[in-house]
């Protein structure tokens, strides 16, 4: 009974890997360059300087010269949340930490005028960074307190002139991602915290493709089309810590139960494609327009499952994630010549 017990404990705490991982559906990063965030990330059909290399690697071919590029964007993501009650007493609110994040972008690019262009780029597009102040107290830390999911990409990409008027691209994702996970299990009888979980671990080096076409009919008109594939980044015997709280008798009989604090688990991290179609029109030298449609592939986030050295202790969580679109534009007026 104790060891059924202690199972259904620890798997109920470390529900939190997806509960983390579930929160990926809103942390996609589209800002990936000072020009194109400036106008509002409809990047695609624009795609002219060292952001191409996400927004779409096919504008390398009308870039001119060798050019590298640095951006640094902070992120300070400011929020609470209020418990919901009743009207006989006040709500319960909780502040998360104000912490800030910075968001890198850096970019080489070379084109000799040729046919063959290339280049370089390092950027994340997926991040995730919530820590919630009085973790003690925070009414969901039975899911997570402090959670950091950090993606990178290292993208080399090359670039094919097909006509003047045309060109395609391809090159190759390389992702880098790091993840860390804390949260409290509680004593069922008391309420109290009694185990302090963490989860941390750097999943392997993953590659996928990422593909672009960029048509430029007139110096005034252009449609663009990217796209970058589904990745499954592996995490392999990766550490998850059980420390019991100070003076839990609870937490310690359940951890001793386990085997101690130190145990393995492997996973497989799943981030979603990402594919984006835009048109530009350019009226005259001061004034532009785009508008683009970008898809997310959430439906690839479908199942975290979890491997345990422990047997006893895997896990499969369905998710139930379906493809999320959206439309971004721009009108871009400049005041003078």
């Amino acid at each position: 009974m104790r060891n059924r017990f202690a199972k259904v404990l620890l798997l109920a705490g470390l529900i939190m890997v997806g509960a983390g991982a579930a929160h990926a559906a809103g942390f996609n990063i589209y800002e990936a360059g000072a020009r194109a965030t400036a106008l509002g990330c409809a990047f695609t059909a624009t795609a002219d300087d060292g952001s191409a290399l996400f927004y779409n690697p096919a504008g390398l071919s009308f870039l001119t010269g060798t050019k590298a590029s640095l951006n640094i964007m902070p992120v300070g993501p400011r929020f609470s949340f209020t418990e919901a009650t009743d009207m006989a007493s006040d709500p319960a609110s909780y502040d998360a930490a104000n912490n800030w994040y910075l968001v890198p972008g850096a970019y080489y690019t070379h084109n000799d005028g040729g046919k063959l262009s290339y280049g370089f780029g390092v950027y994340a597009p997926f991040g995730l960074g919530v820590e919630w102040l009085e973790p003690e107290t925070w009414i969901g830390r039975q899911v997570s307190y402090d959670v950091s999911i950090q993606t990178v990409y290292f993208t080399p990409a090359a670039s094919f002139l097909l006509r003047p008027d045309l060109a395609f691209s391809f090159g190759l994702d390389v992702a880098h991602q790091t993840l860390e996970l804390n949260k409290y299990s509680l004593n069922s009888v008391t309420g109290d915290n009694a185990i302090d979980t963490k989860i941390e671990g750097t999943g392997n080096w993953n590659v996928t493709p990422t593909l672009g076409v960029m048509y430029r009919s007139t110096e005034r008109f252009s449609f663009g089309m990217m796209y970058h594939h589904k990745k499954t980044i592996a995490y392999e015997d990766q550490d998850a810590t059980l420390t019991p709280e100070p003076g839990s008798t609870f937490g310690e009989t359940v951890v001793g139960t386990l085997g101690g604090s130190d145990q393995k688990i492997s996973a497989d991290f799943k981030i979603p494609y990402i594919m984006s179609f835009g048109a530009a029109y350019r009226f005259c030298e001061r004034m532009a327009l785009e508008v683009d449609y970008v898809r997310f592939g959430w439906e690839h986030f479908d199942e975290l499952y979890m491997d345990f050295d422990n047997d006893a202790l895997d896990q499969a969580i369905t998710f139930n994630y379906e493809n999320t679109w959206q439309a971004v534009s721009y009108t871009h007026l400049r005041a003078h010549e």
